[in-house]
């Protein structure tokens, strides 16, 4: 299993609190790269105040690419006179 951790994520996230603050609520934007893919993403949360309050959920990153077509140009000059012997 791989995990993010291991690696450097660039990772933005907004956190919000209730009003009455028994709800805190986290928007991560995370957008992954081919590197990732087969990787797991987890997210866990906890109550300082309760003993084994902890809850953790992760999910496998699947990551779909765009094929990104590549063109090598090269120039292939031929002399036809230096094949056959002939002065140019």
């Amino acid at each position: 299993m791989h995990d993010l951790a291991d690696h450097h994520v660039h990772v933005h996230s907004v956190s919000q609190v209730s009003p009455d603050g028994n709800v805190s609520t986290t928007t991560v934007i995370f957008i992954p790269s081919e590197a990732d893919a087969g990787k797991f993403l987890s997210c866990r949360a906890e109550n300082m105040k309760l003993a084994g309050s902890a809850v953790e959920d992760q999910w496998k990153i699947q990551v779909h690419c765009e094929l990104r077509p590549v063109l090598h140009v090269s120039t292939v000059r031929v002399h036809l006179c230096q094949s056959i012997g002939c002065a140019y």
